[in-house]
């Protein structure tokens, strides 16, 4: 669509949070109490339901996202290669609490009719548009035959594929008095940036959600913002820990981070 729409000087973080919030009203209107949650996940009570992402391009700009419909974790595990010891029934049971999907939370799955109605009308009324349903038009459809031998091709698809350089995966272990951390971050060493970040042990947090919403806070960071991104995250936030303090999660975040320093250097990465 056009940026322009939406006001001149949106920004790509106020326009996320649009389109977020409007998705997750078209959810709540199937029974779903989705909210958005920054960056750019749709949640259900702390779990993710939704990931989106986009891209301006000029004056345009293409957002995207999924709905999880029904979801089976253990073959997600296994098809994404997760190491054998996350497929314990305690690691599917972790990657199970951050995920919300529609099939569990309604107890039935709804017709794709009633999904596709329930979010545009929550698109319609959150963003101000009408909607119709439509066919490609006779310009669509020339343009289609015309370029689809070339985004079919190799040079197209893998040049998509292929980053600047392959994500580094980077996992620590980390100790303190309120327990122990398993951090695991997947990090683009080019462009010196957290992608993403997962964590998981044997320690004592409230409310729950509290660290699914930091992992989602501090998806595409950059390396030298990670501290001040998760105290900015605790500041006037209320919660509990066990014998724990911010502190604690910052050294347990940034463990496996000092990594990067090695292998920048030559080191072997070590596991």
């Amino acid at each position: 669509a056009d940026k322009n729409s939406f006001g001149e000087s949106i920004s790509f973080e106020e326009l996320t949070a649009k389109i977020c919030n409007a998705v997750a009203k078209g959810l709540q209107k199937l029974g779903i109490p989705a909210q958005f949650r920054p960056r750019n996940d749709i949640e259900v009570e702390g779990r993710k339901i939704s990931g989106t992402g986009g891209v301006f391009e000029g004056k345009a700009f293409l957002y995207q996202g999924t709905i999880l419909m029904d979801f089976n974790v253990e073959r997600m595990l296994k098809s994404l290669q997760i190491p054998v010891e996350k497929l314990t029934s305690k690691g599917i049971k972790s990657a199970e609490d951050r995920v919300e999907w529609v099939k569990r939370y309604l107890g039935r799955m709804p017709e794709k009719e009633e999904v596709f109605s329930a979010i545009l009308e929550g698109l319609s009324e959150e963003l101000g548009i009408q909607y119709q349903w439509g066919e490609l038009t006779e310009e669509e459809k020339r343009l289609l035959e015309e370029r689809k031998e070339y985004y079919r091709s190799p040079e197209w698809v893998y040049e998509v594929k292929r980053s600047s350089s392959e994500p580094e995966l980077l996992f620590g272990i980390y100790r303190c008095l309120g327990g122990t951390f398993r951090v695991s971050a997947k990090v683009d060493p080019d462009r010196k940036l957290l992608e993403q970040v997962i964590i998981n042990g044997d320690f004592f947090v409230e409310p729950k959600r509290l660290i699914y919403d930091l992992e989602a806070y501090l998806k595409h960071t950059p390396l030298q913002d990670v501290e001040r991104r998760i105290r900015e995250f605790f500041k006037d936030r209320q919660w509990e820990g066990l014998n724990l303090t911010v502190d604690d999660i910052v050294s347990a975040v940034m463990f496996p981070l000092t990594k990067m320093e090695g292998l920048e250097l030559g080191m072997e990465k070590k596991t």
